[in-house]
């Protein structure tokens, strides 16, 4: 009986790829895994102390952390929200048949998400200046003076959702064009020759069949807004006090300024948690007949 040698030619190919996920992906995660159990302060000499779950402990029970938590729920509850909104709308009138030029206009609209966040909280936080910033201006035109965009506790998170719903509305109004461009026009033209209106056909049978794109788009931009750093870092440096110290924020403090590394690493783990469960919650209810190695129904 004759023995075929195994083909090992695929898994050589894919061996660079392996390396390189393993190197920069799978080595540091499982690190920073083993670091969030130790108390390490990187600018002394001593090495890492095994603390077990202290790190985890203290973050859960600071009155701090949770303040910062409630910060990130309300700048998510805002700017998505908001960008949902304006999001569908942008999509369902960039479908318009009517338009002129749609091409132009759906390029012009997705300019703000092909920026640099960095870039824009930079221009953001240039507008926002209280002498010379352009929104300053416009305010004063209004009679609005001393507004403190970026200066008031209580406007300043407001500032930065505006500063997101600007930048990432067009994302939410690109895929929602995508879904409108692949509706069954077999479908819509049986509910016109039903007698369907115009909002019938909106509610009743557009929504419906666009359910699965506004779900993505939602979960997207659900797990990017809990990541949003450079905004609260360029525009606030979450002030003014502690009113825009969301918790990527307050990672970067814990890692890069205190150098808690252990902390750090922790506070990664637990914000990884919280989006992963929050996902995990959102796609179960947006898909509730979904089931394990099923289809949507």
């Amino acid at each position: 009986m004759i023995k075929m040698k195994p083909n090992l030619t695929p898994y050589f190919l894919l061996l660079p790829a392996l390396i390189v996920l393993f190197v920069i992906v799978i080595y540091p995660f499982l690190y920073s895994l083993y670091t969030s159990f130790h108390y390490w302060y990187l600018a002394s000499p001593k090495p890492p102390v095994f603390v077990g779950l202290k790190n985890y402990i203290d973050i859960l029970t600071s009155s701090e952390m949770r303040f910062s938590f409630f910060i990130t729920v309300r700048f998510f509850v805002i700017s998505i929200a908001m960008q949902m909104l304006i999001g569908l709308g942008l999509g369902f009138f960039l479908n318009n048949k009517y338009l002129l030029w749609p091409k132009l206009f759906r390029s012009l609209f997705i300019v703000p998400m092909m920026i640099a966040p960095a870039v824009v909280a930079t221009v953001w936080r240039m507008m926002y200046h209280p002498s010379y910033g352009v929104l300053t201006y416009i305010a004063s035109m209004f009679g609005v003076n001393d507004i403190g965009w970026i200066q008031k506790p209580g406007i300043a998170l407001y500032s930065i959702s505006l500063v997101e719903i600007w930048q990432w509305s067009p994302f939410i109004a690109l895929i929602t064009l995508a879904g409108l461009q692949t509706l069954p026009a077999s479908i819509l033209e049986a509910a016109r020759v039903d007698g369907a209106t115009t909002s019938q056909l909106f509610w009743n049978v557009k929504l419906p069949l666009m359910r699965p794109f506004i779900a993505l788009a939602f979960i997207m931009r659900f797990i990017f807004s809990f990541r949003v750093f450079e905004s609260f870092r360029i525009i606030t440096k979450g002030g003014p006090g502690t009113a825009t110290d969301v918790l990527m924020h307050k990672l970067y403090l814990k890692g890069f300024q205190y150098m808690m590394i252990g902390e750090a690493s922790a506070l990664a783990f637990l914000i990884l948690a919280v989006i992963s469960i929050l996902a995990m919650a959102s796609f179960t209810w947006l898909f509730p007949s979904l089931k394990p190695g099923g289809e949507l129904k």
